[in-house]
């Protein structure tokens, strides 16, 4: 059996892997509806399966099922918000602003667990508010950086809702089994996205359907590796931790996808990237 911190370092790999796919939806310009749809689905319909085969009690029903309703809207949210940065943003400069919200999932630890916050992640916290601004003030010209101004503002979607989907998976682990917490969070989340598909963003030209379903599972098997083992580490381990070291998964599908589709790594974006994942490493000492 794998300790807090083993699945902690699952759940960033299989995480990171699974947003780099976030990449590969964007670059072939597929339905963001259709794949975030199958994707979170699928994810929910295996968590509901193997739930059948496994006796769980519910501690506090009704709260549960509030934070499964947050959680899903949340995560769904963040979700799509993510891909349609990437549409828009290079993976090294959208992804690091996404996961810094690892510094307000910090500070909600600190202030309704009580958990402590060293000078260290004090520091940390700081810079990755610098690094926001780095990304953002200085990504090359203004016109550059105004022109894709709703790149970035998907992005903090993003980096918004994902936090909360953080704060609120911890305050389930605390309750109840990953498996039914997920079975429900992604059932709402497929709802909420059936409800919203009229006023996404849809690809100007016709793409495969089957490729868009075939990515969009990928991706659940991905995120339901990752995310049960994300949730595993904060039923036994501290939000101020598990959270900060899955969020350097970004990194994961940043080297992917320069490899893979040899994105320019300006000095000022790899510098962000840099101060990024050294004041994720800060936060979590």
């Amino acid at each position: 059996m794998l300790t807090w911190h083993g699945m902690t370092l699952l759940s960033l790999f299989f995480l990171g892997a699974q947003r780099f796919l976030y990449k590969v939806a964007a670059e072939k310009g597929y339905s963001t509806t259709l794949t975030t749809m199958v994707f979170v689905s699928s994810v929910s319909l295996m968590s509901a399966v193997l739930l059948v085969f496994q006796r769980s009690a519910i501690v506090q029903p009704l709260f549960f099922i509030a934070l499964s309703i947050v959680n899903g809207a949340s995560f769904g949210a963040a979700t799509i918000a993510s891909i349609e940065a990437l549409k828009r943003l290079p993976s090294n400069a959208a992804l690091p602003l996404i996961r810094l919200n690892t510094a307000l999932v910090v500070l909600f630890s600190i202030v309704y667990f009580g958990e402590r916050l060293s000078v260290l992640q004090i520091a940390g916290i700081i810079l990755a508010i610098g690094v926001i601004f780095l990304l953002m003030g200085f990504n090359g010209t203004e016109s550059t950086v105004q022109g894709n101004l709703k790149g970035w503002l998907f992005a903090f979607i993003a980096f918004i809702a994902g936090a909360v989907a953080a704060i609120s998976s911890k305050l389930a682990s605390q309750i109840v089994e990953p498996l039914a917490f997920m079975a429900l969070s992604y059932g709402v989340g497929t709802v909420m996205i059936v409800l919203l598909k009229n006023y996404l963003p849809q690809p100007s030209a016709h793409r495969s359907v089957r490729s868009s379903i075939a990515l969009g599972f990928a991706m659940g098997v991905l995120n339901f590796v990752g995310f049960y083992a994300f949730m595993k580490a904060l039923a036994q381990g501290p939000l101020s931790l598990v959270a900060p070291i899955t969020g350097m998964h970004f990194v994961v599908a940043i080297v992917i996808s320069a490899f893979v589709y040899r994105e320019k790594l300006t000095a000022i974006r790899a510098l962000g990237i840099a101060l990024t994942v050294v004041s994720v490493v800060l936060m979590r000492l």
